[in-house]
């Protein structure tokens, strides 16, 4: 057996994830590097016969990490109609709604309190109860001012019983003002984003490995945030299988062989061996099945941010045309050789890079890498 190697930096790599072209844009960038194709047209045919199947089937979970479920229901569910709700809503709410909202609210505010003000209270001018309010826009104006604890100033009450509704409204307003800075507050601190900041391979392999020559599954991820590394990390690997008879989508662990916590600081690679009695050594041994069931591994990270201690999940998967045989990644680790620094070094633009494991009949043929793109270069640990 000889295997076979081919450098794919020249294309470089995403600079945190990608997707396929079809996916929605969820870099929250207005131009979104994670757009290109997985796998160059040039290359797809050289990998062809060594995929797992076309993977011309629906997947639960998408590049991006989002579960392409959707619920259809006829009747109409007001979540927004519940208080128990509406703070979650609003979290998860697009920005641009989230910033009328916030304005729209305050606005509204001061609309009605200023409109209560007018119709309850004297506003003529020789013996109205506020001093400086004749009209309905001078009531706003004042109770803006009040609400905003800018102060009185030219408009004031003029005896205790006028100040009532003002006192009131001040109360209203340190409310509305601890609901939004709460809301703004989880919005900023969402961990969210940050899962972005985990490169998972482009493409799963599949090698033998061991004395008795089984079957390995492994990806490879690493966390591009070095100098903040999850806490309590946890690692999971699931198997998810098509039901056509039952019209069921069927999830199944994968064990992998992690015996402590994940350092993927450096490249970390997750593994399940194909033993005889793992769900997948039917779907290895027949590769049609793979695509017939419609395969998907997806694998799932859950931890803390170790700046805020919120919870964080990442999600990505693999289909049968992202899962390569016979195959196994490049190494991208170094040590650092200048005498100024020391540790290592990982060269991050051959992340997705593979060697092919070639036969006697493939010996001289050109391998490939997994298709790279993006502008990251390297990373020091």
């Amino acid at each position: 057996m000889g295997d076979t190697f081919f450098d794919g930096a020249a294309g470089g790599i995403y600079a945190t994830e990608y997707m396929d072209s079809g996916d929605d844009r969820t870099c929250g960038l207005p131009f979104c590097p994670e757009d290109a194709p997985l796998l160059p047209a040039a290359n797809r045919e050289i990998v062809e016969s060594k995929l797992l199947g076309a993977g011309q089937y629906p997947r639960l979970v998408s590049r991006g990490g989002e579960t392409n479920v959707v619920h259809y229901d006829t009747r109409s569910r007001k979540i927004l109609g519940q208080m128990g709700f509406m703070f979650h809503v609003l979290i998860g709410m697009r920005a641009w709604k989230l910033v009328l909202l916030f304005f729209l609210s305050y606005l509204t505010s001061y609309l009605i309190l200023g409109g209560i003000l007018f119709l309850t209270h004297d506003t003529s001018p020789k013996s109205n109860d506020f001093h400086g309010v004749h009209t309905y826009w001078e009531a706003v104006v004042f109770m803006a001012y009040t609400m905003t604890t800018v102060g009185f100033g030219n408009q004031y009450p003029k005896h205790p019983q006028a100040s009532i509704l003002p006192l009131m409204s001040v109360v209203f307003g340190l409310l509305m003002d601890a609901f939004w800075l709460g809301v703004i507050f989880a919005r900023i601190a969402s961990p969210r984003p940050l899962r972005h900041t985990v490169l998972f391979s482009q493409n799963a392999v599949l090698y033998k490995s061991g004395n008795d020559q089984r079957y390995t599954l492994s990806c490879r991820l690493v966390n591009l945030r070095v100098r903040y590394p999850w806490v309590d990390l946890s690692i999971k690997m699931s198997l998810v299988l098509f039901d056509q008879a039952n019209m069921k989508l069927k999830v199944i662990d994968l064990k992998t062989d992690e015996e402590c916590s994940p350092f993927f600081d450096l490249p970390y690679e997750v593994n399940h061996v194909v033993t005889n009695d793992s769900p997948l050594a039917r779907l290895v041994d027949n590769k049609e099945l793979f695509e017939v069931e419609r395969g998907e591994v997806i694998v799932e990270l859950n931890g803390q941010d170790p700046i805020t201690g919120n919870c964080m999940k990442k999600r990505f998967s693999y289909i049968s045309n992202e899962i390569v045989q016979d195959a196994t990644f490049t190494g991208v680790l170094r040590e650092l050789n200048s005498n100024d620094e020391e540790g290592y070094e990982v060269d991050l633009t051959k992340f997705h890079d593979m060697h092919i494991i070639a036969g006697p009949e493939a010996v001289g043929k050109a391998a490939v890498a997994g298709g790279t793109y993006g502008t990251s270069s390297t990373t020091k640990a």
